[in-house]
């Protein structure tokens, strides 16, 4: 997958624009977009008359990507990084990690825990 950030956009726009974008960016045709995905959106109204939509998309390209790239030339576009996020297994027994507080962060964090088998102990202020 190619990464294109930066993608600005007006308010009213289409959903379909961002493929038309991207092929524009990448100098190619529209057919060789196969599949677009939004990884982020953001809102530029710095310049109030003026307000954008800021994306950055996840493209998926016909043919070698990495040609594609060089021969666009384009410094707003990459080979997208690929995650994988594996919970590893460990003994249940023994210390228990301490987790202060029940914010979004701190629940996320028990989660992972309690998923890997570690039996987190979760300490929140009050009652």
């Amino acid at each position: 997958m190619i990464r294109i950030r930066d993608i600005s956009l007006p308010p009213a726009h289409s959903v379909s624009q961002l493929d038309f974008e991207a092929a524009k960016l990448l100098r190619v045709p529209n057919s060789t977009v196969r599949q677009g995905k939004i990884v982020k959106k953001s809102i530029d109204a710095r310049k109030k008359p003026d307000i954008r939509v800021i994306y950055t998309v996840d493209v998926k390209v016909n043919g070698n990507e990495e040609k594609i790239l060089k021969k666009s030339g384009c410094k707003k576009a990459s080979i997208a990084p690929r995650y994988s996020y594996k919970v590893k297994q460990v003994n249940g027994e023994g210390k228990r990690p301490v987790i202060v507080g029940f914010g979004p962060a701190g629940m996320f964090a028990g989660l992972v825990l309690a998923m890997a088998g570690a039996r987190p102990l979760i300490l929140e202020r009050g009652e």
